[in-house]
């Protein structure tokens, strides 16, 4: 298709430089053809298609003669019969070309692809015709000879006639019937044939020089034609119907642009219809006089730059000039704006030296509006006013070599709005699209005056700034987050407004934008890792960190998939004998580059982007699957994380889980965060009791370790209280350690809850547990987590020991 495209652009140019030697001799300037081009190729197509129906339908005819001149001695062979439908098909494909363009009367411009199509199609049909000159020599009678050879020369005079409006195209059809013509006239009759070659020169040649003439003349008349066009155009821009409605009128002046014509419809659409009454405008005003009176101005620079030229001009220095100008205030107008094109032609009649020029002013305001409007839409930010990405991106390009040239820094900010869903989701869409706001005008009140802002979408925005040393980059970052992490009022409300910000400094010039928003991205994405309001500068150990955290992201969600994960076992033992009564399964994974990685690292990993619901019914399955390898009386305890609790069909799936695998859902514990419990949403509490129902027993986690309060104890919707390590640990030594054990105790039993001490490692700990009276105890004193081979060891093992030292 590449070479196609290629020919046939070729081709197109071709074709135009033999048009273009073809009107020089008409006396037409170069420049203006080439101006004109793209219509002459028009009219061109347009002439030749307008035979091209007939030029097929003899096409037709012609194959039909030719299989009837065949018959009368002989059956077609099957490459005749081919050909005849190659030729038929050719034609049918003309037909409808035809049909096609006539269709399209509203297009004036054709592209030189068009006229190499064309030359294309005039050689493939030459081809075509050459076919019964080559294949019936052999055994053709006088009879048929004479009617190939007139076939023939009609072929070649048809497509002059048909094709000379593009002179290349009806070259290329006769140069390859002449051609083909004398081959085939010494193939079929030898020596006989040498009047007939002395003929077919003498005819090439006269064919060929009509074509060139035809192909002049019609030149010569379009290009006339299209030049009256032009004139009729002007006229008609002039005199036109201007006069019949209030938002155009004509005006005439003499060489030293004093009005010739009453100026009234001009000072109307100037908006001084009500200050310039006949009577009080001055004899003989000038139009630059009247546009500097109204308070017009130009409307762009090289619209200024006419109007100046105006006001200075000498008698016959201004041939013509177009400008757009706008006015002063008009409250009728769009947005309190008026916006007129003005513009003149100096009169080509000598009998008439009064009137020097002719003009025309007409109200544009709307079509320019619109244009700004698109101008704006496509460079601007519609909610806050800020550049786009691209207009920053250009900016920075253009201005980050020319800074850093001199030795300053290039500071870039990458911004994001912390609470934006959160604001969304509670105060509706308003007070959101109201704190994008807050942040776009906040930061134009702090930025210096070279800086660029940019929302670069959603609720990111960029900064660019240039300071003097790098230390002024990171004061500038802090004052940025002081004044945008206040609150904004919306509806008389206060709402609280966080963000986080990423910061890349660099004195390069060399340095790239997409190198600094990289780094400036990365360091925020770092930073928010952290928590909220947090401002990073990107340094070696945010990239270092951000290239793990990326990677480890991409390779959970890929061991999730093919379930590399393993779980160990931590054994939970009866506090009276020491007995172990089942386990915690904990999450474990050995990553191939950066060995074993913290379970908490793996969770909120998967928690942000969305594989938890996965990651725990991994972890479920895995637990309950290998817990059916042990003894019927020993549990399995599975840590959810809080957001699994807000699925509606969380309870549902544990089900369908239990009951797939043959699991004894009594002997399953799931253990849930006690700032989850104690926040619980319908939901929430609908999973739980749900899960209670099955007979799931829930554990309330990590209890005290911050978030505790004895007295929601009695609300919560719970089996189990799991005593976090910070109070079991050194309770012997710690008198309110023991005092918050035994309190914990009472309210568990007074409840009905089991309570099992987290993180016992001494005898000692393990004393204050057993005189704190509790049900079971975890810790490093008896076991460390191991591997599911290792733990169904150890309940095969009778008695278990009683106490393992850590390691």
């Amino acid at each position: 298709m590449r070479i196609l495209e290629y020919l046939f652009l070729s081709l197109g140019r071709l074709s135009d430089r033999i048009t273009l030697k073809l009107a020089a001799r008409s006396g037409s300037g170069s420049a203006q053809i080439e101006s004109r081009l793209p219509y002459i190729r028009n009219a061109q197509i347009r002439s030749v298609m307008g035979l091209s129906r007939v030029m097929m339908a003899a096409n037709m005819v012609n194959v039909g003669a030719f299989v009837l001149a065949h018959d009368m001695g002989r059956m077609l062979t099957p490459v005749e019969t081919g050909w005849c439908l190659a030729v038929l098909g050719f034609a049918g494909i003309g037909l409808l070309r035809a049909r096609h363009f006539a269709g399209r009367e509203g297009r004036r411009r054709s592209r030189a692809r068009a006229t190499g199509k064309l030359v294309v199609s005039s050689a493939v049909l030459a081809l075509l015709w050459c076919f019964p000159m080559f294949v019936t020599p052999e055994h053709a009678t006088p009879l048929m000879i004479t009617f190939i050879s007139t076939l023939e020369a009609g072929m070649i005079a048809g497509g002059a006639i048909a094709l000379y409006p593009v002179p290349l195209a009806a070259l290329v059809h006769v140069g390859i019937l002449a051609a083909a013509a004398v081959p085939a006239a010494i193939a079929s009759m030898g020596f006989e044939a040498v009047p007939f070659l002395i003929l077919i020169p003498m005819f090439v040649v006269v064919v060929l020089r009509s074509i060139s003439r035809h192909a002049g003349l019609f030149l010569t008349e379009l290009l006339g034609r299209m030049e009256a066009e032009t004139q009729r155009d002007t006229i008609q821009l002039l005199i036109g119907d201007y006069q019949s409605t209030g938002a155009h009128c004509l005006w005439q002046t003499d060489a030293d642009l004093r009005f010739v014509t009453p100026p009234e419809g001009v000072s109307k659409l100037l908006g001084r219809a009500g200050h310039d009454a006949p009577e009080t405008l001055p004899k003989r005003l000038s139009l630059p006089d009247l546009l500097a009176t109204a308070g017009c101005h130009g409307y762009r620079s090289e619209d200024r730059a006419t109007l100046d030229t105006l006001a200075r001009a000498q008698p016959g220095e201004v041939d013509h000039f177009r400008a757009a100008i706008e006015c002063s205030i008009d409250p009728a107008a769009p947005g309190g704006r008026r916006i007129l094109e003005i513009a003149g032609r100096r009169s080509a009649l000598p009998d008439r030296a009064t009137v020097v020029f002719n003009g025309f002013l007409r109200d544009m305001t709307e079509e320019f509006l619109a244009k700004e409007r698109a101008l704006l839409l496509a460079t601007r930010d519609p909610l806050t006013g800020l550049v786009n990405h691209a207009v920053f991106s250009e900016i920075a390009a253009r201005t980050i070599p020319m800074e850093c040239s001199l030795g300053r820094h290039v500071a870039l900010f990458f911004l994001d709005a912390d609470n934006l869903k959160m604001v969304n989701d509670n105060f509706g869409h308003a007070a959101g699209d109201l704190l994008i706001r807050t942040i776009a005008e906040r930061l134009n009140a702090a930025i210096s005056p070279g800086a660029l802002i940019s929302r670069k979408g959603g609720d990111e925005f960029l900064i660019l700034d240039f300071v003097d040393t790098a230390e002024q980059g990171r004061a500038m970052a802090a004052d940025l987050m002081a004044a945008l992490n206040r609150p904004f009022e919306h509806d008389g409300r206060q709402i609280a407004l966080s963000c986080s910000m990423g910061a890349a400094l660099c004195c390069d010039p060399e340095c790239a934008l997409d190198t600094l928003e990289r780094e400036a991205d990365r360091a925020l994405y770092f930073g928010k890792s952290r928590g909220k309001r947090v401002l990073q500068i990107y340094d070696a150990t945010v990239g270092e960190a951000v290239r793990i955290d990326r990677i480890l992201t991409h390779d959970i969600g890929r061991a999730l998939k093919s379930r590399d994960f393993n779980v160990h076992f931590q054994p939970i033992l009866n506090v009276p004998d020491r007995r172990i009564q089942g386990a915690e399964a904990l999450l474990r994974w050995t990553h191939p580059d950066f060995g074993a990685m913290d379970p908490m690292t793996v969770v909120a990993i998967a928690t942000r982007e969305g594989h938890c619901g996965a990651l725990s019914e991994f972890m479920l399955e895995a637990a309950c699957r290998e817990a059916l390898s042990w003894p019927p009386d020993l549990f399995v305890s599975v840590n959810i994380p809080p957001s699994d609790l807000d699925r509606p069909d969380f309870a549902e799936r544990v089900r369908g889980l239990l009951e797939g695998l043959g699991f004894d859902p009594r002997r399953l514990w799931i253990e849930i965060t006690e700032e989850r419990l104690a926040s619980a949403t319908d939901t929430v509490e609908r999973n739980l009791e749900g899960l209670r129902a099955l007979g799931v027993r829930i554990a309330v986690d990590d209890f005290g370790a911050g978030y505790s309060s004895l007295g929601a104890l009695d609300r919560y919707s719970c089996d189990i209280i799991k005593l976090d390590r910070s109070i079991v640990r050194d309770c012997d030594r710690r008198p309110n350690s023991r005092v918050l054990i035994r309190t914990v105790r009472d309210l568990a039993w007074i409840n009905g809850f089991a309570v099992v001490a987290e993180g016992v490692e001494t005898e000692a700990e393990l004393e204050g547990v057993i005189e704190g009276g509790f049900d079971y105890v975890q810790g490093f004193l008896f076991h460390r987590p191991v591997s599911a081979a290792e733990f169904r060891s150890l309940i095969g093992d009778a008695p278990p020991p009683q106490t393992r030292r850590r390691a």
